[in-house]
């Protein structure tokens, strides 16, 4: 018996593929991709429209059209990120707004601690030193080398400190992927002691979503954010920010403070205020709030299932890192006494590019050494 086979015409990755399906200028070697991203000609193509056709009717599609196409897009998102309720999803500029959103939004009584690994992206940091310096809150750093220590470590570290400031942690903060070094964090452990000691979890998914599986319904995190600039390949900025249900009543406010707020009644004294639009009588308060937060940009968040597209279409990738000066560039941090480098792999690139990188650091190296950087 004669059986058919059938013949699937695999993408060719690679240097060819980045050729035909990405924007970068003739040489140009991507080693970057996880921090400003890089999207391909059909997203391109996809922002583009969503540009014509805002320009084509601006006050109709922002104020009736854009919503609605929201909607459709948080309902693919949390088939895609695992939350059986899109009303959990909301989409934000990017992971440091959303961050900030929920971090500012919670109440912090004297004696609370605000929870972050050593490592964490500097500008939540800062963040979390500003809500040092303007609320009762205090930090408690969860000691981390991610040159040294494993994810037992980093587990029972985690661990240690929430049992030493039982009852007092109020949030916990962590990465899925840490930015420097490109490090993945056990965060699905780490969401679990969380629950344990009943601390709120905020994790950063900056490097998420496009890059390693995400189940939120599974994770069962408080809070999450996670870019799609990065390796959803969509255009900046656009973010998702989840907010559990049981937590949405804890955000009181988007970032900014727009037209979705609602002031208590004490405070509103009976007085009306316009909005761009008004939202259906079932529809949830706190994805109103952050469904018009000012006038943007709308075609990233609706270039999002363009990218998804793609990617089923065509991607398989991974990440490193970027060296600068030769037409490339690698990102380099100093971590725990030394220089690291970290190189991001991804379809448009050969093994022969990352040759290439590493050619590039040696020789910086030796310059550094002949201290050729003084002049």
């Amino acid at each position: 018996m004669n059986e058919q086979v059938e013949v699937v015409n695999h993408p060719r990755f690679g240097r060819a593929f980045g050729e035909k399906h990405f924007m970068f200028k003739p040489g140009f070697i991507h080693l970057n991709q996880g921090s400003y991203g890089g999207y391909p000609r059909p997203v391109r193509d996809a922002l583009r429209s969503v540009q014509d056709a805002v320009q084509a009717e601006p006050d109709s599609f922002v104020r009736y059209t854009y919503p609605a196409k929201l909607d459709k897009i948080r309902a693919l998102l949390a088939e895609h990120l695992g939350a059986a309720n899109q009303d959990e999803i909301v989409l934000v500029p990017n992971a440091t707004t959303a961050l900030n959103t929920v971090l500012r939004n919670l109440k912090y009584e004297p004696g609370d601690l605000i929870a972050y690994v050593q490592g964490t992206y500097g500008a939540i940091e800062k963040t979390v030193d500003y809500l040092v310096e303007t609320t009762p809150a205090k930090s408690v750093l969860v000691p981390f080398d991610p040159t040294m220590d494993d994810d037992y470590a980093l587990v029972e570290s985690f661990r240690r400190v929430l049992q030493e400031h039982h009852g007092r942690v109020r949030v916990a903060i962590f990465d899925t992927i840490m930015s420097m070094p490109g490090l993945r964090m056990p965060f699905e452990r780490l969401a679990h002691i969380c629950r344990e000691f009943g601390v709120l979890s905020a994790i950063d998914g900056a490097h998420g979503i496009g890059l390693i599986d995400l189940d939120i319904d599974r994770l069962g995190a408080d809070f999450l954010t996670t870019n799609c600039h990065k390796w959803l390949f969509v255009p900046h900025a656009c973010a998702v920010l989840y907010v559990a249900s049981k937590n949405q009543h804890l955000m009181r406010s988007s970032l900014p403070t727009s037209h979705g707020f609602q002031p208590l009644p004490e405070i509103l004294h009976k007085r009306q205020y316009m909005s761009p639009y008004e939202p259906p009588a079932s529809m949830n308060p706190f994805v109103f709030q952050f469904s018009y937060t000012g006038t943007i940009d709308n075609g990233p968040p609706l270039c999002i299932p363009a990218a998804i597209k793609f990617r089923k279409e065509v991607i398989d990738f991974i990440l490193r890192s970027l060296a600068r000066d030769y037409n490339t560039f690698v990102n380099i941090a100093f971590i725990s006494g030394a220089l690291w480098a970290r190189l991001s792999a991804q379809i448009y690139l050969e093994l022969q590019d990352f040759e290439y990188g590493a050619e590039v650091l040696k020789k910086l190296c030796e310059k550094v050494a002949k201290r050729e950087y003084v002049h």
